[in-house]
């Protein structure tokens, strides 16, 4: 870097070079928090995946196991994805429910457990709230 401003003709060169090179270290350093979020977005799915059957999993929970603020990884979900993580873990769960429900003659009660609900009465809820109709209505249309 010095070699290449000793190169240079006048200040007008040199000041254009440092101008340059300030703008590619500040791309980079944006590059780089940029992948770093994109990183802990993708392990907030990871995670979801690995853990939806978890009936205690939570933005706590996770948060924890990233090592992250509850008010940071919040921040970040809603910023980069427009959601939040219950938002993002219910449509996980009744994704999952939904194919259980059309391809198994797995038991209501037992698919809720299996999808991170103790209750399946709050798994009935959560899924008509989610998807318009009750699990038994969706199962009997699927």
């Amino acid at each position: 870097m010095i070699e290449e401003m000793l190169k240079l003709s006048d200040a007008n060169e040199l000041q254009t070079y440092i101008y340059d090179a300030i703008f590619k270290m500040r791309h980079k350093n944006v590059k780089s928090q940029v992948d770093k979020t994109e990183k802990i977005v993708e392990e907030v799915y990871t995670y979801i995946e690995s853990n939806y059957t978890d009936s205690t999993i939570s933005l706590e929970t996770i948060t924890s196991y990233l090592n992250i603020s509850v008010s940071y990884l919040s921040m970040l979900l809603k910023k980069r994805k427009g959601v939040t993580f219950n938002k993002e873990l219910v449509k996980y769960r009744m994704e999952k429910a939904k194919e259980l429900l059309r391809f198994s003659n797995e038991k209501i009660v037992n698919i809720a457990k299996m999808v991170g609900y103790n209750e399946v009465y709050y798994f009935s809820h959560s899924f008509k709230k989610y998807e318009g109709v009750s699990p038994k209505e969706f199962r009997i249309n699927a």
